[in-house]
């Protein structure tokens, strides 16, 4: 959130005053309402089931749900007309027939308009126009208050507003400058800025809107001289599973990606970022029309594809073998769904990256990493913001982290230069601005795209261009980077994620050994039974998304825990089973070896004990056991 202390009291209450202006309410749609503990899919909505809401409802604590339907009619005098909600929680927007139309999320993003007085400014519709009858489903949800379980899911009625479009600008014209005048440290520019921002909101308070927007327009189309370019994409970070369970993720990824879309819409040059395949494949899944919109996105330019993991993992606990198969189902996906090859590895937020991870990334066809999270470091700071980082066997890649330090910027001229300050590397004139309200998706809102729209080539500021992500690394590339970090990348904030939730690293071990197991016997076994790509496949993207970086270290809630140690019972019963299926048949006993080594054993098989000496990936008959034998001495281990 913007850090107001730093204002101005006056100047920041001069913003208040103005937001106050902008919206105007003409008329109340009706609403009805239908809550319930879990998600009720659209298809199975009962009209039956709803009863009136035309006051304030509580339908629920946290992670409650509720459909609420609105209707009503737009007056016809109506001028700029938006469809405004006083709804305490998230919702996506649907037509009667189904067809999403948008979304709405979480309601801190500091400075965004539709905080005032609670008003949740639904992105603008093209039937919502003066003497329209209009109609809308919400399928809402409650997710806490910053992700905490504090209040109750609370709507307090959906309202015709009018937008005073003058006021609105005026609005994001004074809150870029004051922004500045707050962050910069140009004492001239300063003085400037405090005597322009007092003259225009004396004219505003007389009632002269347009003139005290042209006072600011001098001051707001000054061009800046900087060399400092940032490359902005949009983001909206999305945890898989932490303070909310994995049906809610579901639900906030088509959230994030409507809004992302409708902005794209609305904004000129706006690029956004998704990064997780697995988030696209819930959307196609569950929303195929929203996907078609996406894949249409991603064709034009518009919508970047980011990483090239299946999912967001932790980098320490999860085995080789399924850090590349992270990439391999992820690259995967991308390059059939959307013909795209995935050269980057985005991993914001995981909680550390082990010394192989470059050669893993190489020899899967990603050149580039990118993370905020070594920012963080409490004891040790790391001294980086762009650098080699070279593996444990002599691998390099390129590493980029935005300087800011998160990928939630605000993306107001103070944290553009607050970017700069951090920016160890600011000489190379360059770096990435990652722009929007995260963890629990959401993306860029209406303030984030307007500080922007103002802030390009304003003077005081380093300029801005709206870039992907492996564009900017391209250029990076070609610079001169002398920093060279060896070894692991260690992250010393989140301390006990080796210990917490036991049980969760040990069903991962163990589905990881499982799926290791029944791929070499099903590789043995080939020639003679049918290879179980479709089971193994499906087998594996579930063990790597509960790799995401919330959920092996073990900082989720309790609810995604139980969840996820139900589901791995049901696979490892079915690896079980599969592997039975596999096993080579004899008429004598037999040891089976999948691993790479030779092994030597002893083996109890019905009350008798027998000696096991089996090459690696092989299966061979059990010898009886005689007590001559010394195994250890043959350098059994």
């Amino acid at each position: 959130m913007i850090e107001y202390q730093m204002m101005n009291p006056l100047l920041y209450g001069n913003l208040f005053a103005i937001r106050s202006k902008i919206y105007r309410i003409r008329a109340r749609l009706e609403a009805e309402i239908l809550p319930s503990a879990e998600p009720i899919p659209f298809d199975e909505l009962q009209n039956s089931s709803f009863s009136p809401a035309n006051g304030t409802v509580h339908y629920g604590r946290l992670h409650s749900c509720a459909w609420i339907r609105l209707k009503g009619h737009v007056p016809e005098d109506a001028v700029n007309p938006v469809l405004l909600l006083a709804l305490n929680g998230e919702a996506q927007i649907y037509s009667p027939t189904g067809e999403i139309l948008g979304a709405v999320t979480g309601v801190w993003s500091g400075g965004d308009v539709r905080r005032s007085a609670g008003w949740r400014l639904v992105d603008e519709r093209s039937e919502f126009t003066a003497g329209a009858n209009v109609s809308y489903l919400l399928d809402c949800g409650y997710n806490g208050f910053d992700f905490r379980d504090i209040g109750r899911g609370t709507f307090k009625g959906a309202f015709v507003a009018e937008r005073d479009a003058e006021a609105y600008a005026y609005y994001y014209d004074y809150f870029t400058l004051l922004l500045l005048f707050s962050s910069t440290k140009d004492h001239a520019r300063k003085r400037i800025l405090r005597c322009v921002l007092h003259v225009s909101f004396a004219r505003f308070a007389r009632g002269d809107t347009i003139g005290a927007r042209e006072t600011l327009r001098p001051t707001l189309t000054e061009e800046g001289n900087s060399e400092f370019v940032y490359s902005a994409i949009g983001h909206g970070h999305l945890d898989l599973a932490w303070m909310w369970p994995m049906r809610e993720t579901m639900r906030k990824a088509a959230r994030t990606m409507s809004i992302a879309l409708n902005h794209i819409d609305r904004y000129e040059g706006y690029k956004f970022g998704t990064s997780q395949p697995q988030q696209l494949q819930w959307i196609k899944d569950q929303h195929p029309a929203l996907y078609e919109r996406t894949k249409q996105a991603v064709e034009k330019g518009d919508v970047e594809l980011q990483g090239g993991f299946w999912v967001e993992c932790d980098c320490n606990m999860s085995s080789g073998e399924s850090l590349i198969r992270q990439a391999i189902y992820g690259k995967r996906f991308m390059q059939e769904e959307f013909g795209k090859q995935m050269r980057m590895c985005w991993l914001p937020d995981a909680f550390g990256f082990n010394g192989n991870l470059p050669q893993i990334l190489q020899g899967c066809g990603m050149e580039y990493f990118s993370t905020i999270k070594l920012t963080w470091n409490r004891i040790y700071q790391f001294p980086y913001r762009t650098f080699w980082w070279e593996g444990v066997d002599g691998t390099r890649v390129l590493v980029h982290m935005p300087p800011e330090g998160t990928y939630n910027s605000t993306a107001g001229p103070h944290a553009l230069l607050q970017g700069v300050e951090k920016y160890t590397e600011r000489a190379l004139n360059t770096a990435l601005l990652v722009f929007g309200s995260g963890d629990g998706g959401g993306g860029p809102k209406e303030s984030h795209l307007e500080l922007l729209k103002r802030e390009h080539d304003l003077a005081g500021v380093p300029r801005v261009r709206f870039e992907h992500v492996t564009t900017f690394f391209d250029r990076l590339k070609e610079k001169e980077i002398e920093h060279v970090w060896k070894g692991e990348l260690y992250l010393d904030v989140h301390q006990g994620t080796y210990t917490t939730q036991s049980e969760t690293k040990r069903h991962n071990r163990l589905m990881e050994r499982m799926l290791h197991e029944l791929e070499a016997l099903a590789a043995l076994r080939a020639d003679e039974i049918e290879y179980p790509y479709a089971e193994l496949e499906t087998l594996w993207k579930e063990t790597l998304l509960y790799q995401f970086h919330d959920i092996l270290p073990g900082s989720s809630i309790g609810r995604v825990y139980r969840e996820s140690h139900a589901r791995y019972a049901q696979m490892e019963a079915q690896l079980a089973s599969l592997l039975q299926r596999y096993l080579p048949r004899g008429r004598a006993p037999s040891a089976v070896n999948l691993s790479p080594f030779m092994r030597r054993e002893y083996v109890q098989y019905q009350e008798a004990w027998y000696t096991a000496e089996v090459s690696p990936y092989a299966a061979q008959k059990l010898k009886p056991y005689v007590e001559t034998d010394d195994l250890f001495a043959q350098g059994n281990v």
